[in-house]
């Protein structure tokens, strides 16, 4: 059988090629110090595992904090430990451990009243800051003191830094046009390689259980986001193509032949829109009025009234607003006047083309008086009637 390895720490630090069950220590020579600490010992492979710690020689050389990491990156909403090893020499009364956070150059003790913290001492010579519910706020360093009568003491005033990130969907283009490459990124690096959770449309995607996954472009609204296991309720904010594509006329009031309009296109998108395109319904949809987000008629006429969309286009897809109308208003033109007979009668007709349409009046005019006959597109008067009639046509 293999005997078991052991690993031996001076003042919390590992003492290097002792992997026996016995540790020899030099004895210090007049003022020297060497060999002087504090020492414990645990097998390897249980580290974590360490024995209560001795001090031998020299008690002011017993004092120790170590760290059992200098940084953690932690997600939003998640739980973190931050372990801290100290020693300390036989005193009385016993000095005790304190946590403290230090945000810029402002220090804070920590205090059990503080219901998102808690404080464990499982394990000698082991102090334990266990945060819970972790915010962007809670990222500092945090560190840990001794106090004792008289004196306090830490190793290192770096103490432990703690980043808390949260996740960010980026979009990445890729040669093919048709695809995207997302990656659910965090400020700082996740510990343990963890597994990522994938989301469309709200649905986890079975495909792509890594930091990327490709996805195609589409046309229509769709949205991802991300988390990673075991934290799955704290999902990234989504990335999503353009939603709410809205097509605006700017100008007010009605609008008259000669008048100059614009269109406005408008879209909720992330990420940002890249383009906007134009077009109006009775042209091919290939061919865009304008790529730009505004399009602007000067001197307009009758032959631009219709309906106009908008399309607005991200890295994830596109989407097309709901078509207005654009109604140009004008006054009577291309006026026609035709009759026919009908036996004894003759119907005279008039035709104009006009923006409202035309509102008629036929008159007769006999001498000097006129007098109004009729108020629509056609007036019929008997056969071989010698009168004139006058038709005046209004908006």
């Amino acid at each position: 059988m293999t005997p078991p390895a052991y690993i031996w720490y001076k003042n919390g630090q590992p003492v290097s090629n002792q992997h026996s069950d016995n540790l020899y220590i030099p004895v210090p020579v007049y003022t020297s110090t060497v060999g002087a600490g504090s020492y414990s010992c645990a097998l390897k492979g249980y580290k974590d595992l360490r024995s209560p710690a001795v001090c031998v020689y020299n008690q002011d050389r017993c004092w120790s904090i170590t760290y059992s990491t200098r940084s953690i990156c932690a997600l939003i909403g998640s739980t973190v430990d931050i372990e801290s090893f100290y020693t300390f020499p036989d005193q009385h009364p016993e000095p005790q451990p304190a946590w403290y956070k230090r945000l810029s150059s402002q220090e804070t003790e920590l205090s059990p009243a503080d219901d998102w913290l808690e404080f464990l001492s499982e394990r000698a010579n082991v102090s334990t800051l266990r945060l819970n519910n972790l915010t962007q706020s809670d990222s500092a360093q945090y560190f840990l003191r001794i106090k004792a009568p008289n004196r306090r003491y830490t190793l290192s005033s770096a103490g432990v830094s703690l980043s808390v990130t949260d996740l960010q969907v980026k979009v990445y283009n890729d040669a093919d046009e048709q695809t995207r490459t997302l990656t659910c990124r965090s400020s700082c690096t996740l510990p343990n390689k963890p597994t990522y959770i994938w989301y469309k449309n709200g649905q986890s995607l079975a495909h792509c259980r890594s930091e990327s996954c490709p996805v195609l472009v589409v046309s229509g609204a769709i949205s991802y986001s991300c988390s990673v296991e075991g934290l799955k309720s704290f999902q990234s904010p989504p990335v999503y193509s353009p939603r709410n594509t809205r097509a605006e006329l700017v100008s007010s009031g009605e609008i008259v032949e000669g008048d100059s309009v614009t269109l406005s296109c408008s879209s909720d998108a992330d990420p940002p829109v890249l383009s906007y395109s134009w077009f109006n319904q009775r042209e091919p949809a290939e061919t865009p009025l304008t790529t730009d987000q505004n399009y602007s008629i000067t001197s307009i006429s009758s032959q631009n009234s219709g309906f106009y969309y908008c399309t607005a286009c991200n890295r994830l897809g596109q989407h097309n607003s709901t078509p207005i109308h654009l109604n140009v208003l004008y006054p009577p033109r291309n006026l026609t006047l035709s009759h026919f007979v009908n036996g004894n009668s003759v119907t005279l007709m008039c035709v104009s083309d006009a923006n409202p349409a035309s509102l008629y009046t036929w008159y007769n005019k006999t001498g000097s008086d006129i007098t109004p006959v009729g108020n629509s597109t056609n007036l019929t008067v008997a056969a071989g009637a010698h009168s004139v009639f006058l038709l005046y046509g209004k908006e």
